[in-house]
């Protein structure tokens, strides 16, 4: 099949309209909780787009380090539940400890007028402050699923859209995905439980296309808890997890979304209505502008890798090679991903023997704004560094992997031997005047989150 990334999405939107609704489990319907993980399995499998399961990511009994009980007897009434799935950081200079950069902001706003808890779903290699564990709320018992059957009804009604891809390799996807999100459904109880004892008026999640976190709706809802998911990436309509639609019930999806900008909220228009989004800006770019400015460095490339794989970390060492001959030194700064860090035997190989002329960054030793202050070029893979750099004014240029579909936002690039010619050119038309963020976080998270308990909703119909 040789199609694009745009044709796939629609090829599977076109599928989804005839499945949706036909995938039951423990009699409930679970396509919510297949759809983004089957749509990036067939990137990786039609268009080699790099791709790593969440049920690799994320082992859900290996979040296990002490009972549940334990858990919910250290848990404490609060008005505003924060339930994070980021792996990302900012290193606050201010407070001189480690946030995270997608609820960090939620907590500093509110904090003064509400009380807090701040529970992660993932592994954290730096602790937050105030924060508990979700992995020490499991009990351990995980599910032991046999549902070969169960995955062959799904195959049978997916497999016609994408005869190319293997049916072993189907069964073998299906097989441990349903297994992970079984891990998940038997926890529901254990959320129910953190909910009742916490008894919060408002929950908040990180990622409201993740397994974990769309359980994590589902049990809010069911108690009648308000839910607000917040912006924590890249949203475009390139992104399955925002073509949502009628095709996620609302169970799953939070009543409310909290965005970095206008432009997130016309792609998310077929999930939220106007009255369910507010524009709250981000915390720490915001902040970031406020702070004392740090010196550029002309001829500085800042290259930001969201997936470590070996196309993009060759392109890497090309550009390396080519800046050498470069009347003027190029320097060029690699910073890969949080989620990529911990894997990539190719990354480390390059880590251990760099060029002259390329650094590596680690994004828990430095912020990502005073990289981007130092840098005269920002070069990024589907990535809010580009929307974050061009608001500093940095050239930004997108760089294009495979048969990924580009942005639209920013001039792009396949191959090292582009870059290096706009970098001689020095093409001053490079970037963008748009403006992605908002202003003024705190007031409009505050005031979002009043409105949001006095019940908007009922005002707007």
């Amino acid at each position: 099949m040789n199609i694009d990334n745009d044709e796939l999405i629609n090829i599977f939107l076109d599928m989804e309209k005839e499945v949706f609704g036909s995938f039951l489990w423990r009699g409930e319907d679970i396509w919510p909780l297949i759809r983004v993980e089957l749509f990036r399995m067939l990137q990786k499998y039609i268009l080699d787009i790099p791709y790593i399961p969440s049920y690799e990511r994320h082992r859900v009994h290996e979040y296990n380090l002490q009972s549940a009980q334990d858990f919910l007897e250290s848990v404490t009434q609060s008005d505003v539940l924060i339930m994070d799935m980021s792996s990302q950081y900012i290193f606050d200079k201010e407070k001189s400890r480690y946030c995270s950069r997608v609820s960090g902001g939620v907590y500093d706003a509110l904090n003064r007028r509400y009380s807090l808890l701040t529970v992660t779903l993932s592994f954290k290699q730096k602790q937050l402050p105030d924060e508990m564990r979700f992995r020490a709320l499991n009990s351990g018992e995980y599910s032991d699923v046999k549902s070969s059957i169960e995955c062959a009804e799904i195959i049978k009604r997916i497999a016609p859209y994408f005869p190319e891809v293997d049916y072993s390799y189907l069964m073998d996807f299906f097989s441990k995905l349903i297994k992970y999100i079984d891990e998940w459904l038997l926890r529901e109880e254990q959320f129910i439980a953190l909910l009742k004892k916490a008894k919060p008026k408002l929950v908040f999640v990180t990622s409201g296309y993740e397994i974990s976190e769309m359980v994590v709706v589902k049990a809010s809802k069911q108690l009648g808890i308000k839910t607000v998911e917040l912006q924590h990436g890249v949203i475009n309509k390139r992104h399955i997890g925002y073509r949502r639609g009628d095709s996620v019930s609302r169970q799953y999806t939070a009543d409310y979304f909290f965005s970095y900008s206008d432009i997130s909220n016309e792609i998310i228009g077929n999930t939220f209505k106007a009255h369910q989004m507010y524009t709250v800006g981000c915390y720490y770019l915001e902040r970031a502008f406020k702070e004392s400015s740090i010196k550029e460095n002309h001829n500085e490339v800042l290259i930001v890798l969201t997936i470590a794989d070996e196309e993009l970390l060759e392109f890497a060492e090309k550009l390396a090679d080519l800046a050498k001959t470069y009347p003027e030194s190029i320097m060029i700064k690699l910073r890969i991903h949080p989620e990529e860090n911990r894997k990539g035997t190719r990354l480390i190989s390059m880590m251990k023997k760099p060029a002259a002329n390329m650094t590596f960054e680690m994004p828990e030793d430095v912020s990502v704004y005073d990289s981007i202050k130092e840098a005269e070029w920002v070069v990024g893979t589907n990535t809010t560094v580009l929307y974050e750099a061009a608001m500093f004014g940095k050239k930004c240029i997108e760089l294009i992997e495979k048969k990924a579909s580009p942005s639209g936002d920013f001039p792009t690039v396949l191959r090292a031997e582009d870059l290096i010619f706009m970098l001689r050119n020095k093409r001053n038309e490079i970037g963008t005047t748009r403006n992605f963020y908002k202003i003024g976080y705190i007031d409009k998270l505050n005031k979002a989150v009043n409105e949001i308990l006095r019940g908007r909703e009922n005002d707007k119909g």
